[in-house]
């Protein structure tokens, strides 16, 4: 696991909301979590807002495989929350986990090797394949189990 970290980052953790508002062009559309979650979830889905059906489901089996139950977790649907970044979900969530399902540029200065768990600037970051993608492929979901033990000690 790399580690790194940056006395010059200071992040603000504070609530934000429930769920996720409708609000036109605003980065709360496609946000659906509890305030306290310190897991995000990371994905783009363009079917809609909110992650529904099979992708939910299959998202949650891993989200109770790393012994952590739905209101641990906030998730993040890029197709919809514009312009997210590791900057602002540490200044929106109380984030110790992100796992980024995607090709998602997170930070101008960060790139994220996938199937890699790193630790900056305590938080434990992860990036694995698009879930569309992942739920197709036993080596890919193999691979991110392997990281997921490792950061959540299961």
């Amino acid at each position: 696991m790399l580690e790194l970290a940056s006395p010059s980052l200071i992040f603000n953790k504070k609530k934000l909301f429930k769920t996720a508002v409708a609000v036109e062009n605003s980065k709360t559309v496609g946000i659906e979590g509890k305030d306290g979650a310190e897991t995000v979830l990371l994905f783009t889905s363009d079917a809609g807002e909110l992650l529904k059906g099979e992708e939910r489901a299959q998202l949650m089996k891993i989200v109770s495989a790393c012994k952590l139950k739905e209101d641990d977790v906030v998730l993040v649907n890029a197709s919809f929350a514009k312009d997210v970044s590791l900057a602002w979900l540490r200044k929106s969530f109380p984030v110790k986990t992100l796992i980024v399902f995607g090709e998602m540029d997170i930070s101008k200065n960060l790139k994220l090797r996938k199937h890699y768990a790193y630790n900056i600037d305590g938080v434990q970051m992860l990036k694995s394949e698009p879930l569309q993608k992942l739920f197709k492929s036993d080596a890919d979901k193999k691979a991110l189990w392997m990281e997921l033990k490792k950061m959540f000690g299961v």
